[in-house]
């Protein structure tokens, strides 16, 4: 991830200090604090060999994990989360956020589980957002690049080729 401009925020599609998902997410997710009732995974069957989904803490609001990450025997889910949820085994597994409330994940095992512990967490959120801010800015200064109707010879076949812009975003 060093050699892609947005690190480690280029894995999730999802990436955000806070989020609610009210409708079905079709990706993993990244947020310090889930919320909302839809559920979140992958769906790409055996194209597919892990689905990694990161979550800090989580409100009462958040039943969409009960039902997140798909079955699949080919498939490796993880799902890692903050110091101070806890994870209770089970033959459901049930996980209790920093308020309270328990939510048990259907389709995944304890050892699908991860914890971040004292001093060592799986995403440091205020590190990786430092630096997409960073990314922003240095884009935000390289100028506009207006491309209209005109610029192409035909209308049915329009064509960017972005290695032209290449120098002013690469280093």
């Amino acid at each position: 991830i060093q050699a892609n401009p947005l690190g480690v925020a280029s894995l999730f599609h999802v990436f955000s200090l806070d989020a609610t998902l009210n409708a079905h997410t079709e990706g993993n997710v990244a947020t310090a604090e889930l919320s909302g009732n839809a559920n979140f995974n992958t769906r790409l069957g055996d194209l597919l060999t892990y689905d990694y989904s990161y979550i800090q803490d989580f409100n009462a609001n958040a039943k969409g994990l009960q039902s997140a990450f798909a079955v699949n025997p080919s498939r490796q889910n993880m799902l890692f989360v903050g110091k101070n949820v806890t994870v209770i085994p089970g033959s459901q597994v049930g996980l209790r956020s920093t308020n309270g409330p328990v939510i048990n994940v259907d389709h995944l095992k304890t050892t699908d589980i991860s914890k971040d512990t004292n001093g060592q967490v799986y995403i440091d959120f205020d590190a990786a957002f430092a630096q997409l801010q960073a990314l922003s800015t240095k884009l935000a200064q390289q100028g506009i690049v207006t491309i209209s109707n005109r610029d192409f010879a035909d209308n049915n076949r329009r064509i960017i080729d972005m290695k032209e812009y290449a120098d002013q975003v690469n280093d």
